[in-house]
């Protein structure tokens, strides 16, 4: 199996406007075999989950509240974001987000300036 996406969950405390702590709370992968199109993304452990509406492993699409999100390769995007008062004075906001990891190799081909090697 390899791993196609990772779900980062984290907490950052700010403390009257200057953040003070900054963590990743929850780590999860998911496997390419657990990604369907038409389900809802698993693992996914905070409030409702975003629906997978395509996905072909460079990139895919998530919905989620009306709003919809394509990530490609490489990339990481916020899908959610919550805040709430842990003491006084000092917030706790959690973020949400989720990151493409390539699973396959594709080469697109080109010569490089010298002529001599294939990149």
């Amino acid at each position: 199996m390899a791993t196609a996406l990772y779900i980062n969950v984290n907490n950052i405390y700010v403390d009257r406007g200057a953040t003070v702590d900054r963590t990743v709370s929850e780590h999860y992968e998911i496997d390419e075999e657990q990604i369907k199109v038409g389900e809802p993304l698993p693992k996914w452990g905070h409030g409702e989950p975003p629906f997978v509406t395509a996905y072909d492993g460079l990139q895919i699409t998530l919905e989620r509240d009306g709003k919809t999100f394509c990530i490609k390769v490489g990339e990481e995007i916020e899908v959610e974001r919550s805040e709430r008062e842990a003491s006084t004075g000092v917030y706790c906001r959690t973020y949400c987000n989720v990151k493409l990891i390539g699973t396959r190799l594709v080469y697109k081909g080109g010569w490089c300036p010298s002529g001599n090697t294939i990149m």
